[in-house]
């Protein structure tokens, strides 16, 4: 939980250089109030389907919680996905400029004492030439009611040893504010020590980077 691990490196990340010209992630602040993140909770526990985390994706999912341990709800919600819509939209119009042809909402996610989800990055294709190109993660509740569950970036890799470098996601930490980066990145949350860390995430299609 504490490297990387050896197939994160050069060769496998061979357009590193070219996409770290652009930021590895923005957060916006403020993005919902509390009392929208209070209720996004209880609207996903009410009306999202839960299952436990899993990874893999497509159609062979798998429950392996030595890579992932959380709870999460599907759902939807209408008013708060154009809400969030609009500062993705002005984040990737400023910064990225991807196509984006749909959003994928909603997955809560709790993360319970020792709740986790190792290095891993959301860039799946489902559909031929379509895939995930910028996630975003919204903290429904305040870091101060948790330990540990920092959400952490591969950024870098050192000009010497080439070894990878890795940084947490500052300024994460206030209920309602979200940071939007590329599912290409490789990311994970570290585990929770104490508390519950609860977050809403999803994804931007469109078409595959060439």
């Amino acid at each position: 939980m504490t490297v990387l691990g050896p197939q994160l490196n050069r060769k496998t990340i061979p357009n590193f250089d070219k996409d770290h010209r652009l930021p590895d992630y923005v957060v916006v602040p403020n993005v919902l109030t509390k009392k929208e993140c209070q209720g996004a909770i209880k609207y996903a526990e009410r009306k999202g389907r839960y299952e436990e985390g899993k990874t893999g994706g497509g159609s062979n999912p798998r429950n392996n919680k030595q890579v992932r341990d959380t709870e999460i709800y599907w759902f939807n919600h209408k008013k708060l996905a154009d809400k969030i819509a609009v500062k993705i939209n002005e984040v990737n119009k400023q910064i990225w400029n991807y196509k984006i042809s749909e959003v994928e909402f909603f997955q809560l996610g709790v993360y319970n004492s020792g709740g986790h989800y190792s290095w891993h990055k959301d860039d799946v294709e489902f559909i031929k030439g379509s895939c995930r190109k910028l996630s975003f993660t919204l903290l429904l509740n305040d870091s101060s009611m948790y330990e540990g569950g920092d959400l952490q970036m591969h950024t870098s890799f050192d000009a010497t040893s080439g070894s990878p470098i890795v940084k947490k996601v500052n300024k994460l930490e206030r209920t309602g504010s979200m940071v939007i980066f590329p599912s290409n990145k490789y990311h994970r949350v570290v585990p929770v020590t104490k508390g519950q860390r609860i977050s809403l995430v999803g994804w931007c299609w469109g078409p595959r980077l060439t």
